[in-house]
Order: C-alpha cells, then sequence, then structure tokens
C-alpha cells in the first residue's frame, strides 16, 4: 500500500494505492475477494473486502470492422476495451489480407477507436466472398496479445465481355471474359459456323461441345471464371486456301 501511513480529517477523502502480489501462480481466471483492514491509531480496526478480476489480455480487447466488397476502396475498423480499466498509451498492428497497419494511441476504460483504412483492389482482386481473419497485436507495457476479429467480403458478381474481330483472308475473333468480381462465376459461349467455314476453322482452347443442326454448327464453351481470371477463346477461320483454289479453277 502506498503510503504506508496516512492521516484523513473529519470529512476528509485520502486517495490510496493498493498492490496486490500473488504468493504463487494463480491459473484460474476471473473473479476473487480479498479481505483487508484499517487500522486506527487507537488500534481499533474495519474490515472491508475488495473484488477484483483476472483475465487475459487478449480477452480484454475487441476488434471489427465493416462490411467490404470488390469495389470498395476503404474500411472501417474498430478496437474496443470491454474492462473499467485504464490502459493508457498502447500499440496495436492490425493485419488481414485486405491491408496491414500500425497504430498508437491512447485507450481509456470502456473506450472503443475507430480507424478508416484506404484499400487497394490489387491487393485482395484474387479472393473469394467470404469471412476473413481480421488479427491485432496489441502491446501493453511490455505485454503482447493476439486480438482476432472477423471481416466480411460480401459477394459482387462482376464479369465483363469484350469481342474484338479482325482480318481479311484470315479472320479472327477474340471472345475476352474478365472476372473482377469476388465469386466464381460460370459462363457459356456458343459460336455458329456454316458446314464450309468450320472446315477452315481453328479454335483455341478446343470447345466442350460441338452440335450441328442442318448446315450450321455450333461451337460450345463451359467457362468457370475464378476472381481476378481472365479467360480468352480465339476463333480463326482461314479462307487462303479455298481463296487460291479459286483462283487456280478461274
Amino acid at each position: 500500500m502506498s503510503p504506508e501511513q496516512i492521516f484523513i480529517g473529519h470529512e476528509e477523502t485520502e486517495e490510496i494505492q493498493l498492490e496486490i502480489v500473488p504468493l504463487g501462480s494463480i491459473n484460474e481466471r476471473g473473479f476473487y475477494t480479498i479481505t483487508y483492514y484499517i487500522k486506527a491509531n487507537d488500534a481499533s480496526m474495519v474490515q472491508e473486502t475488495l473484488t477484483f478480476k483476472i483475465i487475459e489480455l487478449k480477452d480484454a480487447f475487441v476488434v471489427g470492422s465493416s462490411d467490404v466488397d470488390p469495389e470498395s476502396s476503404s474500411i472501417e475498423i474498430f478496437i474496443r476495451n470491454t474492462e473499467k480499466f485504464d490502459f493508457g498509451n498502447i500499440g496495436v498492428n492490425f493485419s488481414s489480407p485486405f491491408f496491414s497497419m500500425q497504430k498508437s494511441f491512447y485507450l481509456g476504460s470502456k473506450e472503443t477507436k475507430n480507424f478508416t483504412v484506404q484499400l487497394s483492389p490489387d491487393d485482395f482482386n484474387d479472393l473469394i466472398a467470404g469471412f476473413y481473419t481480421l488479427t491485432a497485436k496489441v502491446s501493453v507495457e511490455g505485454e503482447e496479445a493476439n486480438v482476432e476479429g472477423v471481416i466480411k467480403f460480401v459477394e459482387k458478381n462482376i464479369v465483363t465481355t469484350t469481342k474484338r474481330d479482325f482480318g481479311f483472308l484470315i479472320t479472327t475473333k477474340i471472345i475476352k471474359k474478365e472476372n473482377t468480381g469476388n465469386t466464381i462465376e460460370r459462363s457459356e459461349i456458343v459460336i455458329k459456323k456454316n458446314i464450309i467455314s468450320r472446315l477452315f476453322t481453328s479454335f483455341n482452347p478446343e470447345p466442350d461441345f460441338v452440335e450441328r443442326e442442318g448446315t450450321s454448327v455450333y461451337y460450345t464453351w463451359n467457362l468457370e471464371i475464378m476472381p481476378g481470371e481472365t479467360l480468352e477463346i480465339i476463333v480463326k477461320t482461314n479462307w487462303v486456301f479455298p481463296f487460291l483454289v479459286i483462283l487456280f479453277v478461274v
């Protein structure tokens, strides 16, 4: 106890600091109650009790965040002191698949600190929608603890399709599909050729199905595009050989 002796006048209040040191190790966490005595100069004593709580450092904090999606440019995160205890100045290293950040700040009793973190889509464009771990490594007066929270990566379907056609005697069609969302996208592409042009046409990659209906032939690709993935189909028709044959005949 500091100070060891004090003088308290009539209707006065004095603040003292009582330090409790265990005689051995304490494995159980929770509430404890001790009895202490206040002794007056005339040797009379008053008995009082003090209840306190022992917890792991990591259990004193909660971390969390707002939801995020593939088009998010920022995210809101927080750390909350759940105990009625003033931790003072602390250091926290936040990390997740979306960002990492270090902060030092004052965290008082039952206080919550909020932060806005700027995001770069390139850091998470290949992640699938779902729940990801937000870890906060907390440092307090030489002690460290890891606190975990959850970031929800909200589903968003974003698939862009581009087509290009070029060439004369050798015609080329390029179909490109890009998945900039965070879900696995399934897509079907169908290309139609006639019974003549099909003889001079090549595909990369080869179609999954080929079906003939009368004088038409249908080529079908069933695609599964992962987040951040781009798939391309190239169709080339080479009219050089039939053109030379026609010239030779004429």
